[in-house]
């Protein structure tokens, strides 16, 4: 596996060594020289014999499946045809850079709720393995009345001391199914859909769906990539099954004859505010350029809940 940071880089790099005037055989054999990560030096060793047997660079690229994603391919693809390649690979740099400071705003935010979850698990079970028995030793020796929550939680207390194993068992039989769940069509869809009304968090993944959607949407268009081939791109790039059956039915209605704003307004998963600027981008001809616009506002709308969601777990 070719780690995504050099992925990222890689168009840079090429894009920089074709203003400077090298050609794409002397461009990648110079990037070979220079590459230390063993995996995506050989990548570049097999890229280097297949454009000196009169491969272009797309096609070098489309032998490589599990290093170049097809958005990858596509973009370099419409490049060469456009005689624009510089121009597109600089684009698809920034694209994948917006892409990585999203997934790290996200991931960031995800980590900071498990972290003191996890922590809040292991107070409570501290608390009802060791500090209960504490109190129902004294409680017993004043005899005393308890209420109901408190002689649930001796209770529980007792259960989980006698049968700490079964107890261990148990939970992660549990967290076991959950993850098997989740790897079945339907789990992952049924999981998605909580993922997306869970309060702040939902709003925080519906946010960073449709920033990554409009972005990569907007480039797809504006490299002159078709409408369709650019939805079933983006529908590659969507990693929530809700949003991407969502994506599927507008290229559906897309073909149908519908237009790209009436066709999402349809599909009823994006929000008023995408489609309405998908509207206008096609009353002004300039959809690339509205979609890079939304998302712009999308990214700023993560921010806003990242701050909010630290704020109401402290």
């Amino acid at each position: 596996h070719v780690p995504l940071k050099i992925l990222v880089f890689f168009p840079r790099q090429l894009a920089t060594m074709f203003s400077a005037g090298l050609n794409i055989e002397k461009t990648i054999s110079q990037l070979l020289l220079e590459e230390t990560n063993k995996k995506f030096r050989k990548v570049l060793g097999q890229m280097n014999a297949d454009i000196k047997k009169g491969l272009s660079l797309s096609d070098a690229m489309e032998r490589h499946p599990g290093v170049f994603s097809p958005l990858y391919i596509a973009l370099v693809k419409s490049g060469e045809v456009s005689g624009t390649l510089h121009r597109v690979l600089e684009e698809l740099a920034n694209y994948l850079e917006f892409i990585q400071d999203t997934r790290r705003k996200v991931v960031s935010a995800m980590y900071y709720p498990a972290f003191v979850l996890m922590i809040t698990f292991l107070i409570v079970a501290g608390l009802i393995i060791y500090v209960v028995p504490i109190f129902q030793d004294v409680y017993a020796r004043f005899k005393a009345d308890l209420p109901l929550p408190t002689q649930i939680l001796i209770h529980i207390s007792d259960t989980v001391r006698s049968n700490f194993i079964a107890t261990a068992l148990l939970l992660a039989a549990f967290v076991g199914l959950i993850v098997l769940i989740n790897l079945t069509y339907s789990g992952r869809l049924m999981f998605d859909k909580i993922r997306l009304k869970i309060p702040v968090i939902g709003k925080l993944q519906m946010n960073s769906i449709m920033s990554k959607f409009s972005r990569t949407f907007g480039m797809l268009m504006g490299a002159g990539v078709p409408v369709i081939d650019s939805m079933n791109l983006v529908s590659r790039v969507v990693d929530n099954y809700v949003i991407k059956i969502g994506v599927k039915d507008t290229i559906r209605y897309i073909k149908d004859g519908y237009s790209i704003s009436a066709s999402m307004k349809k599909s009823a998963v994006y929000p008023p505010t995408l489609v309405s600027l998908a509207s206008t981008g096609e009353e002004t001809g300039e959809i690339e350029s509205m979609f890079g616009k939304a998302a712009v506002f999308y990214d700023k709308q993560i921010d806003a809940v990242v701050s909010r969601l630290t704020s109401l777990i402290e």
